[in-house]
């Protein structure tokens, strides 16, 4: 079973931010960037564990959705994650 980690924060963060005509989104899930790369391999596959592909994101699988979320598309959306984690 998997936590809620940082997506827990984002709807009480957004009922603080929209005051200021800020929004609080966000994708949570492991993405291959040089810190989740430079993890021990024991650290990084025990986290995989809970991912059906086995496998980090790529940068470009997560270009797509981190531009929605910058778009006026996504004007009216706060508080909520989206989940790039292969359905885990």
């Amino acid at each position: 079973m998997r936590s809620a980690g940082p997506a827990a924060t984002l709807e009480p963060m957004s009922w603080f931010l929209v005051g200021g005509g800020w929004a609080a989104a966000g994708i949570p899930g492991l993405v291959a960037t040089p810190k989740v790369l430079g993890m021990p391999a024991a650290v990084r596959d025990r986290l995989l564990t809970g991912v059906p592909m086995r496998r980090v994101a790529s940068l470009a699988e997560v270009v797509g959705p981190v531009l929605y979320l910058l778009s006026p598309a996504a004007g009216y959306m706060t508080g909520q994650a989206l989940r790039l984690d292969d359905g885990a």
